[in-house]
């Protein structure tokens, strides 16, 4: 969900609730109109928020088996990543995608480093994004972040068989 508003996530998160496992709170959408809403990658510099639309939707949701999660950036200060990353999991958040680019960086390289920093300082899972393309790539990533997971976007756009371990989306496919 784009969310801003701890109140309406929780209301959104009961309605689809018998329909779902969990729901993930974008905080890593860098597009200026998201931004400018109050949405997206502008979260990972409002923790309280973040930590609060966690916990409103943890107090409101009865399933406990029903997922919490975030999706975010990271800052061009690490620590300030790993400190909202503590400040959630602290709040009951299920596991974190981290996409390792500021909210300014578009197409420079994916600090997967950083990534791997992150994961170090956790305990809850902790998923690696960011251009990753193929199925090397992904597997290349994971290695080297020591994540437990990775999360595909555009890769999986161009390829929906890329998990299937195919180079190019067979015809079978389509």
């Amino acid at each position: 969900f784009a969310a801003n508003d701890a109140r309406l996530l929780s209301d959104a998160a009961r309605i689809v609730c018998p329909y779902a496992n969990g729901v993930d709170i974008n905080c890593g959408c860098p597009q200026r109109w998201a931004m400018a809403e109050g949405y997206g990658a502008c979260l990972i510099n409002k923790p309280e928020l973040v930590r609060d639309m966690v916990k409103q939707v943890r107090n409101q949701v009865e399933n406990p088996r029903f997922s919490v999660s975030i999706k975010i950036r990271i800052h061009d200060d690490l620590t300030r990543t790993v400190d909202l990353c503590r400040k959630a999991e602290a709040t009951g958040v299920s596991w974190i995608t981290v996409h390792g680019r500021t909210v300014e960086e578009r197409h420079q390289p994916v600090h997967y480093e950083a990534i791997k920093i992150i994961k170090e300082n956790m305990s809850i899972p902790v998923i690696a994004n960011g251009d990753i393309r193929n199925l090397k790539e992904a597997e290349n990533v994971w290695h080297i972040t020591g994540t437990d997971g990775v999360m595909v976007a555009r890769g999986l756009l161009a390829n929906p068989a890329m998990f299937a371990g195919y180079e190019e989306t067979p015809l079978k496919c389509i």
